[in-house]
């Protein structure tokens, strides 16, 4: 029960804290998070959060739970996992040289299954402020989760209005190639934004708290790790924006130095064939 209110207090407190690097992101790109007529192109499903408490006996060598850091008494995993497929690949172009395939795709659709893993590890017979920081490191993870969605479904929406080159030794292979490069910039872009923010406000919660140690409450601590790091996500967002506005601006010279080089491969193929 004291859970319960304490999630509910900490959510109301923080959430414009939360959402504060969200929203920074759609403003920068110029869009909102979700657009009409996206949900056709890209389908998301959002799993709940598995949540797993476990107690281990440090004093028990059978025992001993996770490897814990110097100090730390107790231990918070969590896992934001994503998995994407594309169902509908446009070829935009392909062909063969000597052997080697060469393609540009374009991802027609996106479909993604979002999941978050937590195991919150006490010792036995831990005292009520340990385990109470503790939830407060799952509370931290299930509030940035809860806008995972929108999130994700912003950047596959970005995936498919580009592009991906892939090369192989059979045009399967080269637009397998081309298929593992959307995907990774997909995966990328998600955990540089959900888990890394997790992250950042998990290690401003325990520096505030010194892992529990401080008098500090969890539920203040919290408030004030997310108010910082919301901050600290803006300036990483404007760098990112920047970041992929220069790769969309050189993307087209990536595209001319893949082929110069294919018809460099080219060349050299047909003048040892002479």
């Amino acid at each position: 029960m004291h859970r319960g209110r304490t999630g509910k207090k900490i959510q109301a407190r923080s959430k414009w804290f939360l959402l504060l690097p969200f929203l920074s992101l759609s403003a920068l790109l110029g869009a909102p998070l979700c657009r009409a007529g996206d949900a056709h192109d890209v389908v998301v499903s959002q799993e709940p959060p598995a949540i797993s408490r476990k107690e281990f006996q440090p004093w028990n060598p059978f025992n001993q739970g996770p490897k814990l850091p110097p100090g730390q008494k107790a231990l918070t995993q969590y896992a934001f996992n994503m998995k994407v497929r594309f169902d509908d690949l446009e070829i935009i172009d392909q062909e063969e040289r000597h052997g080697r395939w060469f393609v540009h795709v374009k991802p027609k659709n996106a479909v993604v299954r979002l999941l978050l893993n937590i195991t919150i590890w006490t010792p036995e017979r831990a005292p009520k402020k340990c385990r109470e920081h503790e939830e407060g490191h799952r509370i931290i993870c299930e509030q940035v989760y809860s806008y995972a969605e929108e999130i994700v479904r912003y950047y596959a929406v970005e995936i498919l209005k580009k592009n991906y080159y892939g090369e192989g030794a059979t045009a399967e292979l080269a637009q397998q190639d081309a298929y593992s490069l959307a995907a990774s910039e997909l995966n990328k872009d998600y955990r540089e934004t959900v888990f890394d923010y997790a992250k950042a406000v998990s290690d401003e919660y325990d520096r505030l708290t010194a892992h529990g140690i401080n008098e500090i409450a969890p539920q203040a601590a919290i408030q004030e790790a997310f108010a910082k790091c919301g901050r600290e996500m803006i300036v990483r967002l404007e760098e990112k924006q920047k970041e992929k506005d220069s790769n969309t601006t050189g993307a087209a010279d990536q595209d001319a130095a893949h082929e110069n080089a294919a018809n460099h491969q080219s060349s050299e193929l047909d003048k040892k064939s002479k």
